[in-house]
């Protein structure tokens, strides 16, 4: 009967949780910090948050960071902060831009400032959304669509494309969010685009490993987290397209960026494929999801009714 297999889904979903975090307990590995030295790093969206924290953490180990994003005087302010801020370089690039630009000059140019060798693109520019669905403009479902998902999609390609002719290697992170893994009220348009954007990076690491030889290596890994403390929230659109300019207390108290970095670090180091990122009750969301829909459902029906968009 029904109830009882509600009832057994209870044990069941608690001894779930405990395999996820097993899971997710990160290992150290025995060498990429060491290799890191000379290599060349592509971060998007590095003039801020979390992409300013990579690209302080790959710098720190000797790599070459390529510094992307729209606002070059942002980006040559990070390029100071960094050691030896004469070795890296800040590339103009704007995911908004069409798909031809992104896949064409774009992604030469990053091509050239790499000097012919990406070891490592970092997926990480993005926006974020506040608003309730039925308000939501289309254009701002485009918006986050194009920024969030074509955008790295069309440079993730040609990169990949120029990799492979090459004959080089090439290490791709998607930098999404739990929310890419389990939607919640208020956040459709943006959980919608991570979904995407994980879809992709896992179907990239599949078609990938088809072109590996000895020498020649591909990995792709996606990092999902849940609140990190940067400027996400506050740069959010909103329903109407406008600025959402506030800064939710749950990315107030979310990790540090230098933290999740870090975490990152430690998980290309142990060769992970999928990092999961914030305390054990939202990295077990995903595994919930599965096991209880019906209980998942419930939480974000409460979540919605109780905590409004700006919860």
């Amino acid at each position: 009967p029904w109830w009882l297999l509600r009832w057994l889904l209870g044990p069941a979903a608690a001894a779930a949780v405990g395999l996820v975090w097993l899971a997710s307990r990160r290992r150290r590995g025995s060498g990429l910090r060491r290799i890191l030295s000379g290599k060349t790093v592509l971060v998007t969206g590095a003039s801020s948050g979390l992409g300013e924290a990579l690209a302080a953490a790959f710098a720190r180990q000797g790599a070459r960071l390529l510094l992307a994003g729209r606002d070059v005087d942002k980006l040559k302010a990070t390029q100071q902060r960094l050691s030896e801020p004469a070795r890296h370089a800040v590339v103009q690039l704007d995911l908004a831009a069409s798909d031809g630009e992104l896949s064409g000059d774009a992604a030469s140019r990053v091509w050239a400032a790499a000097g012919g060798r990406l070891d490592l693109l970092i997926n990480n520019a993005g926006q974020s959304y506040r608003g309730e669905i039925v308000e939501t403009e289309m254009d701002v479902h485009r918006r986050l669509m194009q920024v969030n998902y074509f955008g790295h999609v069309a440079l993730t390609t040609a990169l990949c494309r120029k990799a492979i002719e090459a004959g080089c290697g090439l290490t791709v992170v998607g930098i999404s969010s739990l929310q890419g893994l389990v939607s919640q009220p208020y956040r459709s348009a943006y959980a919608a685009s991570k979904h995407a954007f994980q879809a992709f990076h896992d179907g990239l690491r599949a078609e990938l490993s088809r072109h590996e030889k000895p020498g020649r290596v591909y990995r792709v890994l996606t990092v999902s987290p849940a609140y990190i403390r940067t400027g996400l929230s506050a740069n959010a659109l909103t329903a109407s397209g406008a600025a959402y300019a506030k800064t939710d207390s749950a990315t107030a108290s979310g990790m540090t960026p230098e933290a999740a970095a870090e975490a990152v670090l430690d998980a290309l180091e142990s060769d992970s494929s999928e990092l999961l990122l914030g305390p054990w009750h939202l990295r077990a969301a995903p595994l919930l999801r599965r096991l209880a829909p019906w209980l998942m459902f419930k939480i974000m029906a409460k979540r919605a009714s109780s905590g409004g968009v700006t919860k």
